[in-house]
């Protein structure tokens, strides 16, 4: 975010002494034209800079090549950007929440619904125009999650399979599942079981979980969220109460598999022989 700033003060800066070399050169009309010869000379070297600076810029930083294709170019349309993967084709919509943060509330509600019906669109009946839209930042104003539920619901039951067996299942209290992710915590992920989903909005049956009503209004401070929760706008279901959802919200965590080594491990549990 940073750089991308850091890149629009010098573009400004450097419209800026576009115009004061039109300036000068206008001055240096009435004193001959070897003048202006240099001043243009000049200009070119600086364009060419400019230039080269961009393309670096935009071979090394994809966020900043996405934000220079926006979909349109007026009204809206121009904060929502489109990315095209150079191998299958597939298009990714973008938004970047610093761009959007200008907006007044009315104005980012009318956006939240165009860009998802942009997102939804079909380029005919079940063939999607673009596999993906993405907010960067939206729920960067969200607690850690592991976190939250061990301070306000430590005593929440749940439930954790073993990261070197998934068949083997252990029952927790979920500030003990946070005491095991804090213990071997390192470099973005952990190296204990994940956690199994729970529901946020009531339990049947043998589901773990509970009706979090707080948790659900932190989440819905997020417009993009709001909409699109079992209940929102853009649901095909009529909830009149959030805690009549059968589809979610749920909540799950796992340790990132694929960056913990396994395949020399064996599960904590014991083998159970059983005697005919």
């Amino acid at each position: 975010m940073s750089k991308y700033r850091n890149m629009t003060n010098s573009s400004c800066s450097w419209l800026s002494s576009v115009d004061a070399n039109h300036e000068s050169n206008g001055a240096a009309k009435l004193n001959g034209g070897s003048d202006v010869k240099k001043k243009k000379k000049k200009h070119k070297d600086h364009h060419h800079h400019h230039h080269s600076y961009e393309e670096e810029k935009n071979f090394n930083d994809q966020d900043y090549s996405i934000r220079l294709n926006p979909k349109e170019k007026t009204r809206l349309s121009h904060l929502i950007h489109t990315e095209v993967d150079a191998n299958g084709g597939a298009s990714v919509l973008h938004v970047y929440s610093d761009e959007i943060a200008v907006l007044r509330e009315e104005k980012l509600q009318k956006f939240v619904k165009l860009f998802f019906r942009e997102v939804f669109a079909e380029k005919s009946e079940g063939v999607p125009k673009n596999v993906m839209g993405i907010v960067h930042n939206a729920a960067a104003y969200l607690p850690e999650l592991v976190k939250y539920f061990e301070v306000n619901h430590p005593n929440l039951t749940v439930k954790v399979s073993s990261l070197y067996k998934k068949s083997d299942l252990e029952t927790l209290k979920m500030e003990e599942f946070s005491q095991r992710v804090q213990s071997s915590y390192s470099h973005g992920t952990y190296r204990s079981g994940p956690l199994l989903q729970f529901s946020l909005v009531g339990t049947v049956q043998e589901e773990s979980g509970g009706y979090f009503p707080e948790f659900l209004d932190l989440l819905e401070q997020c417009l993009f969220l709001k909409e699109t929760m079992p209940w929102g706008s853009f649901s095909a279901l009529n909830l009149s109460e959030r805690n009549k959802s059968n589809d979610g919200p749920i909540l799950w965590v796992r340790p990132g598999e694929q960056v913990v080594p396994t395949a020399e491990s064996k599960s904590p549990y014991k083998k159970r022989r059983y005697v005919n």
